[in-house]
């Protein structure tokens, strides 16, 4: 699995920490590219947007929650294995959550439609996004530049809450 080769212990974290899955779901709308975004309906940073994602159950790969939350926030269904691993985020100031992302870009055909813990779903243009929660802008530019091969840069970052 991937956290072997990245020399993540995942054992331990699974034993010290909340794990979290996101994903970042753009798709190609004509010739613009969009991202997902959810504008969170519960705490924390309630009314604030982010990228989908949630807990990792017991037992759960962090990829197949990330599929699984999708699926639970937004209705849509994702393939597992057009997953692109981006990264993790070790939070600072929670030192009790780890943070795994994923990326895909998503063709098919499905409505989304808010539920689970997203207040509103939206598929947002990547030049217009808006001010996000935690450090988002850094992995939906890292997401972009991983699966479109090219490099295009979010000068917004700065403004994560």
């Amino acid at each position: 699995m991937w956290y072997r080769t990245a020399k993540i212990n995942y054992e331990q974290l699974v034993q010290d920490r909340d794990l979290v899955s996101t994903c970042i779901v753009f798709r190609k709308n004509n010739k613009e590219i969009e991202v997902l975004l959810e504008r969170r309906g519960t705490s924390p940073n309630k009314h604030k947007w982010c990228i989908p994602g949630g807990h990792v159950e017991k037992n759960e790969e962090p990829s197949q929650a990330a599929v699984r939350e999708i699926k639970e926030e937004t209705h849509l269904t994702l393939d597992i294995d057009k997953l692109s691993y981006i990264g993790h985020h070790d939070y600072e100031n929670q030192r009790d959550k780890f943070n795994f992302i994923y990326a895909t870009i998503y063709t098919g055909n499905e409505k989304e439609e808010a539920d689970s813990d997203a207040e509103y779903i939206e598929w947002i243009n990547i030049k217009k996004l808006p001010v996000m929660v935690w450090d988002n802008f850094k992995f939906i530019e890292k997401a972009y530049n991983k699966l479109f091969k090219e490099k295009f840069f979010l000068f917004l970052s700065f403004f994560t809450c």
